[in-house]
């Protein structure tokens, strides 16, 4: 890998992680993608997955001291969806402040993903839907969910329908 970095550096790196990030693109495909551009480079599935590794481990100690940043906040955003991976279902955990946005990936939908990434003595306020994954943590629900809900309700009370209406005033003020 020392060598092909040598002779094609950090463009081919920045090209395979888009690959990779796009769509879970495979190392295979992504190889055969390179080999039809660039018939001049033999690039393995391996190579091509060193190279992602490579680019992970560089990435590791910024990637932690945004997690530490995370953890210092005041509040956070906090958020999980599904994401396939290598085939596999798995989810992509997002945690997210005005100055910084941390993913996570992970197989599972489990509490211990928020724990962490947050740590278990994090006392900021996390700002997020009503998945329990959170409870341990002081929260506030999102303007989304909130207004979304009120919505809800209010089709089926007509009291609900004018605090409602009061919420949706209150998010546009």
């Amino acid at each position: 890998v020392t060598d092909l970095y040598m002779r094609v550096g950090c463009p081919l790196q920045a090209f395979v992680a888009e690959l990779k990030k796009i769509g879970g693109i495979s190392c295979e495909k992504i190889s055969d993608i390179l080999k039809t551009l660039r018939p001049d480079l033999s690039i393995c599935p391996a190579t091509i997955l060193n190279i992602i590794d490579g680019i992970a481990k560089n990435l590791e100690p910024e990637r932690e001291k945004i997690k530490q940043q995370i953890r210092k906040s005041k509040y956070n955003h906090a958020d999980e969806t599904t994401m396939r991976k290598d085939g596999e279902n798995g989810y992509t955990w997002l945690f997210c402040n005005p100055n910084h946005t941390l993913y996570e990936y992970d197989p599972t939908r489990a509490r211990a993903v928020a724990q962490r990434v947050l740590g278990e003595n994090y006392d900021g306020i996390l700002v997020r839907d009503g998945y329990t994954a959170y409870d341990i943590y002081k929260q506030q629900r999102s303007w989304a969910h909130i207004l979304r809900e009120a919505k809800w309700l209010s089709q089926e009370n007509q009291e609900a329908q004018l605090q409602s209406k009061h919420l949706l005033e209150i998010y546009q003020q």
